[in-house]
């Protein structure tokens, strides 16, 4: 089943944050779309939840340099 899903992502500075934040995210199995603004500091993706779970995506997010609020998402 796709789910997508809005991350809040605190510490992206710069367009090379995001980039990076981009490139480790889609470099995970089951990741279908996925979409980071850099000037909105949020990062939304779409994923296929037989092949990942949420807080896995969470976790890349925090292993990348960024922080997600508690509770997220």
């Amino acid at each position: 089943m796709k789910q997508t899903v809005d991350f809040p992502v605190e510490g992206m500075r710069c367009d090379a944050c995001a980039n990076k934040l981009h490139k480790v995210l889609a470099s995970l199995p089951g990741v279908q779309e996925l979409s980071v603004s850099f000037d909105d500091r949020r990062v939304r993706v779409a994923f296929e939840t037989s092949e990942i779970h949420i807080n896995r995506l969470d976790a890349a997010i925090r292993e990348a340099g960024f922080k997600t609020p508690p509770g997220c998402p």
